[in-house]
């Protein structure tokens, strides 16, 4: 696989397909590159659709730290190396990572596209019966997450994904095991949680498009119309499944954003 050197000497590996402009996949904590296959496939006809392992994951180097101002040093450096602009496609983490890197270097990037877990879910979600919005939920899982690593993985991989079993939800837990230690995830946990979502997302005024859908543990109707508030420069869309069960939805929308007719 090529790979790409960040400004310290760490190695990324990267993997590249289609043709077309420039669309990263800036994957969350547990999601690895894989689950977002049916998104690079639906946008491999018309993009050149990159994904890539964060340092100290998959087949890049272990070499820390492991905290969002080096993440997104790293994918910056990607996109800086691959041709820019590029459009982000950011989930879970990976959409604070994308929105960094907008604010800090916004030459090499288009839009930010969030097609699973708003970057402010946590802020309008209080007071709702999201899972987002609830401190002691985050509590609970952030110590979960120190003591129990599978048991932590199941309880996010079960609450948002509610399309696999029993033994996709197995499947999903192993595959994250095996792809980013133990170590390695709880830092980058700490770094996501402290950060201030909401000014990051408002300095990415119209460059952001969050996708929403009501039928979410993690979301609500109710923080759809908040997140529209908070954000008032933002597309907050939704949508009528979820966009990574649904990739043509995500793909759709990262046309119109990147500027190829669908």
């Amino acid at each position: 696989m090529p790979t790409v050197t960040a400004r310290d000497g760490v190695a990324l590996d990267v993997e590249a397909r289609g043709d077309g402009p420039l669309v990263v996949i800036a994957h969350g904590l547990w999601a690895p590159p894989t689950v977002f296959a049916g998104l690079c496939d639906e946008l491999a006809t018309d993009h050149r659709v990159l994904t890539y392992d964060a340092r100290g994951t998959g087949r890049s180097d272990r070499t820390g730290p492991f905290d969002l101002a080096t993440d997104a040093a790293d994918l910056a450096e990607i996109v800086a190396d691959q041709g820019p602009p590029a459009t982000l496609v950011g989930a879970g983490a990976g959409s604070s990572v994308s929105l960094h890197v907008l604010a800090e270097r916004p030459d090499l990037v288009t839009a930010v596209v969030c097609p699973s877990g708003s970057p402010v879910n946590r802020v309008v979600g209080r007071g709702t019966d999201s899972l987002a919005g609830s401190r002691s939920v985050f509590q609970l899982l952030s110590e979960q997450a120190q003591r129990d690593y599978r048991g932590f993985l199941r309880s996010i991989v079960t609450s948002t994904n509610p399309q696999l079993d029993d033994a996709g939800v197995g499947e999903r837990v192993a595959q994250v095991v095996d792809y980013i230690p133990h170590a390695v995830m709880l830092e980058r946990l700490r770094a996501w949680l402290g950060d201030d979502a909401v000014a990051i997302s408002r300095s990415a005024g119209d460059r952001l498009t969050i996708l929403l859908h009501g039928d979410d543990a993690w979301s609500s109707v109710e923080a759809i119309d908040a997140t529209r508030e908070l954000l008032p420069e933002a597309q907050v869309l939704e949508v009528e499944d979820g966009p990574l069960s649904r990739p043509d939805i995500t793909a759709e929308v990262v046309r119109r954003v990147s500027g190829v007719a669908a």
